[in-house]
Protein backbone atom coordinates (compact mmCIF):
# COMPACT_ATOMS: atom_id res chain seq x y z
CA UNK A 1 0.00 0.00 0.00
CA UNK A 2 2.88 2.38 0.78
CA UNK A 3 3.92 1.52 -2.71
CA UNK A 4 0.83 2.46 -3.97
CA UNK A 5 1.52 6.26 -2.27
CA UNK A 6 4.55 6.48 -2.95
CA UNK A 7 4.00 5.63 -6.95
CA UNK A 8 1.45 7.92 -7.05
CA UNK A 9 3.33 11.01 -5.42
CA UNK A 10 6.05 10.53 -8.11
CA UNK A 11 3.83 10.29 -11.01
CA UNK A 12 1.99 13.32 -9.40
CA UNK A 13 -0.88 11.70 -8.85
CA UNK A 14 -2.10 13.57 -5.40
CA UNK A 15 -5.34 12.61 -5.38
CA UNK A 16 -4.94 8.78 -5.92
CA UNK A 17 -2.10 9.00 -3.20
CA UNK A 18 -5.05 10.38 -1.31
CA UNK A 19 -7.42 7.99 -1.96
CA UNK A 20 -4.93 4.77 -1.26
CA UNK A 21 -3.92 7.03 2.33
CA UNK A 22 -7.92 7.09 3.25
CA UNK A 23 -8.70 3.52 2.52
CA UNK A 24 -5.61 2.30 4.02
CA UNK A 25 -6.46 4.20 7.64
CA UNK A 26 -10.07 3.34 6.91
CA UNK A 27 -9.12 -0.32 6.79
CA UNK A 28 -7.10 0.00 9.39
CA UNK A 29 -9.64 1.69 11.68
CA UNK A 30 -12.05 -1.17 10.94
CA UNK A 31 -9.15 -4.46 11.52
CA UNK A 32 -8.66 -2.56 15.53
CA UNK A 33 -12.86 -1.56 16.05
CA UNK A 34 -13.61 -5.64 14.92
CA UNK A 35 -10.51 -6.48 17.01
CA UNK A 36 -11.67 -5.10 20.34
CA UNK A 37 -15.31 -6.01 19.74
CA UNK A 38 -13.99 -9.43 19.38
CA UNK A 39 -11.74 -9.47 22.78
CA UNK A 40 -15.00 -8.00 24.29
CA UNK A 41 -17.10 -10.47 23.06
CA UNK A 42 -14.52 -12.90 24.37
CA UNK A 43 -14.26 -11.62 27.86
CA UNK A 44 -18.31 -11.56 28.36
CA UNK A 45 -18.07 -15.20 27.25
CA UNK A 46 -15.68 -16.09 29.64
CA UNK A 47 -17.44 -13.95 32.85
CA UNK A 48 -20.60 -16.23 32.06
CA UNK A 49 -19.08 -19.29 31.94
CA UNK A 50 -20.32 -22.02 34.86
CA UNK A 51 -17.95 -22.01 37.83
CA UNK A 52 -18.92 -25.41 38.74
CA UNK A 53 -20.47 -28.30 36.82
CA UNK A 54 -22.94 -31.05 38.07
CA UNK A 55 -20.84 -34.27 37.16
CA UNK A 56 -21.99 -38.01 37.54
CA UNK A 57 -19.29 -40.47 39.51
CA UNK A 58 -19.92 -43.94 40.54
CA UNK A 59 -23.88 -43.63 39.95
CA UNK A 60 -23.74 -40.10 41.85
CA UNK A 61 -24.61 -36.72 41.18
CA UNK A 62 -21.44 -34.59 42.53
CA UNK A 63 -21.06 -30.78 42.04
CA UNK A 64 -17.41 -30.02 41.45
CA UNK A 65 -15.20 -27.05 40.30
CA UNK A 66 -15.31 -26.83 36.41
CA UNK A 67 -11.28 -27.57 36.64
CA UNK A 68 -12.40 -30.72 38.12
CA UNK A 69 -14.02 -32.59 35.13
CA UNK A 70 -12.17 -35.46 34.22
CA UNK A 71 -12.36 -36.78 31.10
CA UNK A 72 -15.35 -39.14 30.65
CA UNK A 73 -17.13 -37.97 32.94
CA UNK A 74 -20.72 -37.07 32.40
CA UNK A 75 -21.75 -33.37 32.95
Amino acid sequence: MSLGIVASLLAGELLAAGVITFFTLAAEFIDELTIDRGRAAIRELIEISPRKAIVRREGREIEVPVSEVLRGDTV
